[in-house]
C-alpha cells in the first residue's frame, strides 16, 4: 500500500485535538484489475428468438442504444440498463428474451435463461442478476 504523507490540521480543521493524524486511503494501485460489479439484466425485447436468446455485453449506454434496446424493449429492461450506466456502471450483461402474447409465455421466457442449459449457465463474470420485467403483471 502506498504511504500517504502526514498532515497537520490547523485550527478549523476536522480534528479538534492537537496532534498529527495519519489518513489511510485507497490508491489506484490498491484496486484489483479484475472487474467487479458486473450485473446481468434479463428482460423482454421484440425480435428475439426464444430458442437462442443472446448474451450481450455492453460497456456504455450508447452501445445499448445502437443495438436498438430502447425501441425494442417494451418492459423495464431499457430503463434498468440506462439507470445502471447513469449511476456509474461500467460493464453489464444483457439477456433479451421474447415478449410473448400470453402471460404464461412471458413468464416462461424470463425463467428460461436460468434453467439448466440456459444461456446464463456458462457466464461466469456476473455477480448480480436483475429481472425487472418480473414485476409486470
Amino acid at each position: 500500500m502506498e504511504e500517504r504523507p502526514l498532515r497537520v490540521l490547523q485550527d478549523g480543521g476536522r480534528y479538534r485535538t492537537p496532534g498529527v493524524y495519519y489518513e489511510e486511503g485507497i490508491s489506484a494501485s490498491d484496486v484489483p484489475d479484475e472487474p467487479t460489479g458486473v450485473p446481468a439484466f434479463v428482460g423482454w425485447c421484440e425480435s428475439v428468438d426464444s430458442a437462442s436468446a443472446p448474451v450481450l455485453r455492453f460497456s456504455r449506454w450508447s452501445q445499448f442504444e445502437a443495438w436498438g434496446g430502447p425501441g425494442r424493449c417494451p418492459g423495464f429492461l431499457a430503463d434498468v440498463v440506462r439507470g445502471f450506466f447513469v449511476n456509474g456502471g461500467t460493464r453489464c450483461v444483457v439477456v433479451p428474451v421474447p415478449h410473448g402474447d400470453r402471460p404464461a409465455d412471458r413468464a416462461g421466457a424470463l425463467i428460461r435463461p436460468f434453467a439448466a442449459g440456459g444461456v446464463l449457465e456458462d457466464v461466469e463474470d456476473i455477480d448480480l442478476v436483475c429481472v425487472a420485467d418480473a414485476m409486470h403483471d
